[in-house]
């Protein structure tokens, strides 16, 4: 026991000396605990881009090696606290940073480039078509709320407060760019707000899958958030499909957490979401359902007709929720976007999509950094994994009346 218990205490100095040495810029950062390769369909990396395993897995083999007894787990959070603090102090998401940006690059509002702010001097195009046509919203100004660019008004401190909770104003450099928005017009009550293209940072590849979701829907929209917060990613497809395409929309909210379920009926309000196009679902997700939990595979099953997309970000339980619940979601699901809460079950649940079939479309492990062909160099806290269902690929073309892109000929290419 007091091997362990040193063992545990010199990893944990070992990887902050680390750490120490290792992040002050990116130039000098080496590959992370666990680097896979990206064969993400959507962001490319070419071989030559691709690191090595580090120095840091290497040692991990050994001290397991060492002693039987050694607890992996501890080890791996220890490597994952080092990484949390290289991505947290790579990006530079200030609003001095941007204006430079735009000055050198052009304005991503409205030019053909995407802000990076894990390389800001640097300039990236978009993709081809990558948001489908779609443009940010513009309204008038709501005191106390953020517009997003799904057209969601979302309650300021809840995002944009960096007094307490969770700091997402910087956790998500996209949801920075739209507080910097409102605190720019705070004191000019009727002024036109503008949405803003997403920034890159993990979730913008949430924001790619769930735009693809949208604007690939057949006759109506089904989508399913389960971890819901107050309802994110939810209202935003609700929301990105009525001003879009306006189709017959339904979507199911799921979340345990008392507070949050509250924040969500507040939520639905302020965005004028009818109460018959929403679920919510107050109970947490688990491979069983009981008096106080429902199992994913019931959730899916027990939904009506197929979801276009079905966003989990859980915690963790993804490692037990999704295999319980795979041959429901393979009947039922065309796109499904995960996020991950660790390295091994990252792994198993690539696995279990890609032996059911399932095409990857997005695959970022957590506390991570990759270079990817079309955004450069981005950081993930949480893992990404997203893919369709091949049963439904046919389905996934672009929707040739969703009229919101320059032409038919430009949509085919939308990814």
């Amino acid at each position: 026991m007091l091997f362990v218990l040193l063992a545990t205490c010199g990893c944990v100095v070992f990887y902050r000396l680390r750490c120490a040495q290792k992040v002050n810029d990116w130039g000098s950062l080496t590959s992370p605990v666990i680097f896979p390769t990206q064969n993400d369909t959507e962001s490319r990396v070419s071989p030559a881009l691709r690191p090595s395993q580090g120095k840091e897995l290497t040692c991990l083999k050994a001290k397991s090696a060492e002693n039987p007894k050694y607890d992996v787990q501890q080890v791996n959070q220890c490597g994952y606290d080092c990484q949390t603090k290289k991505v947290w102090r790579a990006h530079d998401s200030s609003e001095s940073t941007y204006q430079t940006f735009k000055s050198k690059c052009g304005d991503p509002q409205k030019d053909d480039v995407v802000y990076n702010p894990f390389e800001p001097g640097k300039c990236f195009r978009k993709r081809p078509s990558q948001w489908c046509g779609v443009v940010p919203p513009k309204s008038t100004f709501k005191p106390g709320y953020v517009l997003d660019f799904a057209g969601t008004w979302t309650k300021y401190n809840w995002d944009c407060d960096e007094s307490g909770g969770r700091n997402y104003r910087s956790y998500a450099p996209s949801r920075g760019l739209d507080c910097a928005e409102f605190d720019r017009l705070r004191n000019k009550i009727n002024s036109e707000v503008s949405g803003t293209f997403p920034s890159v940072d993990e979730e913008y590849y949430e924001w790619l899958d769930l735009v693809y979701a949208v604007m690939h829907a057949k006759s109506q929209f089904r989508m399913m958030e389960v971890g819901a917060r107050y309802g994110t990613w939810g209202v935003r497809g609700f929301k990105l499909n009525q001003r879009t395409r306006d189709l017959n929309a339904k979507i199911v909210l799921v979340e345990n957490n008392r507070e949050n379920v509250g924040y969500i009926r507040e939520h639905l309000k302020v965005n004028a979401i009818p109460e018959s196009a929403v679920t919510v679902v107050d109970k947490a997700c688990s491979t069983k359902t009981t008096k106080d939990s429902v199992s994913l595979f019931d959730l899916v099953n027990k939904h009506e007709g197929v979801l276009d997309l079905l966003d989990l970000d859980i915690q963790g339980s993804e490692a037990w929720a999704v295999p319980a619940a795979i041959e429901i979601i393979n009947k039922k699901v065309r796109l499904i976007h995960i996020g991950t809460h660790g390295r091994g079950m990252h792994a198993s649940l690539h696995k279990l999509l890609e032996s059911n079939g399932w095409n990857i479309r997005h695959n970022f492990q957590q506390s991570t950094e990759y270079e990817t062909t079309w955004e450069g160099k981005v950081a993930f806290r949480d893992g990404v994994l997203s893919a369709h269902n091949p049963k439904y690929l046919n389905d996934l073309q672009p929707a040739p009346n969703s009229g919101y892109s320059a032409s038919l000929d430009s949509q085919k290419n939308c990814n």
